[in-house]
């Protein structure tokens, strides 16, 4: 059963919960939360656009529009391009962070085909029936069903489960990207699973972490950025709506992130920019902590440098995901089949390529299935469904870190942490809460 069957449906299209409930306020009446907002009215329910006027499933030559937030507009064009050559695309883009664009376009019925967003933003779109359902018999979801892992698929479910509202395009696990020649030459473990248990404690990853400083190299760019990916990836709060923080996996990597800040491990430069990239160069970057594509930049920029990387999970144990992406049908398109043909195409050669590369050596990783290595971690990835209180839980976290870093430890800040989101939260979490214990699907 999905977590929570929150109010989305008002909340993020109206601001129910931030602008219409004051943390003064004793008694919240569910019902009248609930209850469709003037914004989630205009929305119509899937069935009411089934059929009608102007109805061009069946023809080749179309005007189809796409919202994009989370792929290479490129890509989508030549998907598009390959199937329909005599139509016409147009791409929308739109900010990851921009859901009241999406959600008054969806109430006001503009002309939208397909919505890619990514992963973080489903918990915006869950609960509005706006999407379509792709177990309908007609979008032969079985014909491509096995391309997909049944994980992915489970976290593209509707609230109650009872519906398949998108399809998750090929996600790619969080990565530890390390210079084997360079940890070598330190008397650091070189293989990657032997790595990835030395790098499984504080201890272990400080012990790296800190010899590579002395010769004016680095493990890390960002004191904060490990902890950041970590709450990024774990739920904030549980099937209950209780507050889901108070763990080994976050504690401990606040530890580290306190250790880095105390001992000045981090390098402070963006490995995207002009410093980056000649620090990386010059051998002053032995560790970096992105997705798959971290290993296309890295052969990309410093080709040179083949056979000396390698990669492994991240430190602590911990697993995590970016830049995961979904797509979704809108039920008010009149182009749904078109669409569907469009993802199906798009989907399946993506993970067809997947498929291919799995048991391929990555020459710059020194002979290593990395493929291999990321479809582990992806299965090992904990089961992630966004609220929409993520964010502003996610600001408040980081509030108490960086005011408290300096002066106090790993237990003060996660407990500090803990309060002020319980306080901020309390009134949302308990009509959450309530409204999960009476709708739950039995």
């Amino acid at each position: 059963m999905r977590r929570y069957k929150a109010l989305v449906l008002c909340a993020l299209m109206a601001g129910l919960i931030f602008n219409g409930c004051s943390k003064t306020e004793k008694n919240i009446d569910v019902d009248s939360l609930i209850k469709p907002s003037d914004a989630s009215a205009g929305i119509k329910l899937a069935d009411s656009e089934k059929s009608g006027e102007g109805n061009t499933e069946n023809e080749e030559v179309f005007d189809m529009i796409i919202w994009n937030n989370s792929l290479d507009s490129k890509y989508i064009e030549n998907a598009f391009s390959a199937k329909y050559p005599d139509a016409n695309l147009k791409i929308v883009s739109f900010d990851a962070a921009d859901t009241e664009k999406v959600t008054k376009a969806l109430a006001s019925n503009e002309t939208i085909d397909i919505i890619t967003y990514y992963r973080e933003g489903f918990g915006n779109f869950n609960s509005i029936d706006v999407f379509e359902d792709l177990l309908q018999p007609q979008y032969d979801f079985d014909s491509i069903k096995s391309v997909f892992n049944e994980r992915e698929i489970e976290q593209c479910k509707s609230f109650d489960d009872s519906k398949l509202i998108a399809l998750p395009f090929p996600e790619y696990p969080m990565v530890t990207y390390y210079r084997a020649d360079i940890l070598g030459q330190y008397g650091f473990p070189t293989d990657p699973e032997e790595l990835a248990e030395y790098m499984s404690t504080t201890e272990g990853w400080m012990k790296i972490a800190a010899e590579l400083k002395k010769h004016d190299i680095y493990a890390i760019q960002w004191k904060e950025e490990l902890l950041q990916k970590v709450l990024r990836s774990y739920a904030f709060y549980d099937d209950d709506m209780k507050l889901n923080i108070n763990n080994e996996k976050i504690r401990e990597t606040l530890k580290l992130t306190l250790a880095v800040s105390k001992a000045n491990l981090s390098s402070r430069i963006n490995i995207w920019g002009e410093d980056g990239q000649k620090a990386i160069k010059d051998g002053k970057i032995a560790m970096l902590y992105v997705n798959k594509w971290g290993e296309n930049y890295l052969k990309s920029f410093v080709p040179e440098q083949a056979g000396k990387w390698r990669a492994t999970s991240l430190p602590l144990d911990v697993y995590g995901y970016q830049s995961s992406s979904y797509a979704s049908i809108v039920s008010s398109s009149k182009l749904k089949m078109q669409a569907w043909e469009i993802l199906k195409r798009y989907m399946v050669n993506d993970y067809d390529y997947i498929d291919k590369q799995r048991n391929a050596e990555s020459e710059f990783l020194g002979g290593q299935k990395s493929m291999q290595l990321y479809e582990d971690l992806i299965n090992k990835m904990p089961l992630r469904y966004p609220t929409i209180l993520d964010d502003r839980d996610y600001s408040t976290f980081f509030d108490i870190l960086y005011n408290n870093m300096d002066q106090r430890g790993t237990e003060e800040i996660l407990n500090l942490a803990i309060s002020k989101i319980d306080e901020s939260t309390y009134h949302e979490q308990k009509v959450l809460a309530e409204y999960l214990k009476e709708n739950r699907k039995k």
